[in-house]
């Protein structure tokens, strides 16, 4: 059987689950900023852009020892940079004093 995944990033009911008829899903945390200082809050828990990064990471890195290509090498190279890149934009925000906050 397969199983559709819905991925939401926005809030959502209960009822928008059921008429989607997914079978599971991924809920992205959902951060807003609050007051003058425009610091962020957590209105909904879930997961992150990295952290989908890096299990889709390990699925390919068994994967790759199962069944080895360039291919697999090649989309692993490209999900390592892309959890490099915002690891670097982590820093970056942190250094400047803007992580946790809605600032550019």
């Amino acid at each position: 059987m397969r199983h559709k995944l819905g991925l939401f990033s926005q809030p959502y009911s209960e009822d928008d689950l059921n008429n989607l008829n997914i079978g599971r899903y991924l809920d992205f945390v959902i951060r807003e900023p609050r007051g003058e200082s425009k610091a962020l809050v957590t209105i909904r828990n879930g997961t992150t852009i990295r952290e989908v990064l890096k299990a889709c990471l390990r699925e390919l890195d068994i994967l790759d020892d199962a069944m080895p290509c360039n291919e697999n090498v090649e989309a692993i190279a490209h999900i390592q940079n892309a959890i490099l890149s915002l690891d670097h934009r982590e820093q970056d925000r942190k250094q400047r004093g803007v992580e946790g906050f809605h600032l550019p």
